[in-house]
């Protein structure tokens, strides 16, 4: 056994990712004390297993009014994703995003984000409907990023191609659904789940939703808990499943992503139950 190390930690479950490749783990303590994006720890477990913080950005947050900590916003599970080949990682939260360099562990990009609940990761396929491309608003000079353009992007089905799937992440890590969902008679979640396809997530009315459809119910006792961080308490027993929602946020904005598979058609349910299950639905999807 090798030991690591020391973890930052906070009174809420920490927030993580697993890269593609099973080689990092990206950990985000949920303090309301600390400023998230300065506690960010990359696992490393190819080669010599190690344990690094992220770089702190040094430039200005782009709202340089004072906040209070009460008012700091912390990523939640489905808002912290690697590459995919693991090179970079990114992370946003209700008002700023980030990507880092998983070899250097220096900041590449900082983002400003201006409507929450309609950014999605770069999952390696492009969204099929309208969306933007957020630009970032600082670079790191000794990092360049080259973005594309900031325009309106057209709906598009197929698979990025590119020789470099990482670095043609980098040049979009991140897509901004606003166009579609403004005035559209689909609701978030239906937009949100189409662009991103077999990946599961649920809602707060107990559905598992897939391709932009509600597909599954879950049973009560599998159902996330939902509450908020203001009201929970660090002494509350909780198990697998807590969605933290933020005050003033309704809960039809809070969205889950369970732990699945690369496919997405196995996926764990863990609920108020001490226990997971493995559900497998490979067969209907």
């Amino acid at each position: 056994m090798t030991k690591l190390g020391t973890l930052p930690s906070g009174c809420f479950p920490a927030v993580t990712a697993v890269s593609n490749d099973g080689s990092f783990i990206i950990r985000v303590p949920q303090n309301l004390g600390l400023v998230w994006y300065e506690n960010m720890a990359l696992l490393r477990f190819s080669g010599e297993p190690s344990v690094q913080l992220l770089a702190s950005p040094s430039t200005p947050s782009p709202a340089q009014s004072p906040q209070s900590h009460s008012d700091l916003s912390i990523p939640q599970r489905y808002t912290i994703r690697f590459s995919p080949g693991s090179r970079y990682v990114g992370a946003y939260d209700t008002n700023h995003a980030f990507v880092w360099s998983t070899g250097s562990h220096k900041w590449i990009a900082q983002y400003r984000v201006q409507i929450f609940r309609t950014w999605i990761f770069n999952t390696g396929l492009e969204p099929p409907c309208l969306h933007d491309i957020p630009m970032p608003v600082f670079c790191n000079p000794a990092l360049p990023l080259v973005p594309e353009d900031g325009a309106t992007h057209p709906p598009s089905t197929g698979p990025d191609l590119g020789h470099d799937a990482d670095e043609s992440w980098l040049k979009h890590p991140f897509y901004d659904l606003s166009p579609s969902v403004g005035g559209s008679k689909y609701s978030v979640i239906d937009i949100y789940s189409s662009a991103m396809g077999r990946i599961p997530l649920t809602d707060t009315f107990q559905c598992i939703w897939f391709n932009g459809e509600d597909e599954l119910r879950i049973p009560y006792d599998y159902a996330p808990t939902v509450r908020s961080r203001n009201s929970f308490s660090e002494k509350e027993a909780w198990y697998g499943d807590l969605m933290l929602k933020d005050d003033g946020r309704r809960d039809s904005d809070s969205i889950y992503f369970p732990r699945a598979s690369k496919n997405g058609t196995r996926f764990l349910l863990q609920g108020k139950l001490k226990a997971p299950v493995v559900v497998d639905i490979s067969q209907i999807v």
